[in-house]
């Protein structure tokens, strides 16, 4: 329930317009959190958040993530993975296609209907 209520005031405090205190309230947080009274996993809890303050804040600031890029990356290797051992590219090509979903029968003249 604590943390739900830190995490609440984290994104209110950096995305209500008060942007130039991101960073601040962050590094004190993080050193509240840290307070020799609190448990072990608290403590741990501020550690993190302390090393990852940099990128908590500059998603606030910018609202953009990393995660488009690292889906399509991991659709390449479960592509790459699904197609190994195809010695034809052609049929690693097509293996790929069908893989990702709607492949376009122009493209694939042998799946085409007849």
């Amino acid at each position: 329930m604590g943390f739900a209520l830190v995490a609440f005031g984290l994104a209110t405090a950096l995305g209500a317009g008060v942007v130039s205190y991101g960073d601040e309230f962050t590094r004190l947080l993080a050193q509240d959190l840290q307070h020799e009274t609190c448990p072990p996993e608290v403590s741990q809890l501020g550690k993190t958040l302390q090393n990852l303050a940099p990128q908590i804040v500059a998603w606030h600031r910018a609202r953009v993530a990393k995660a488009s890029t690292e889906a399509v990356n991991n659709l390449f290797k479960r592509i790459k993975r699904v197609a190994f051992g195809f010695r034809n590219f052609r049929n690693y090509r097509t293996r790929a296609l069908l893989y990702a979903g709607k492949p376009n029968p122009n493209l694939l003249p042998t799946l085409a209907p007849p």
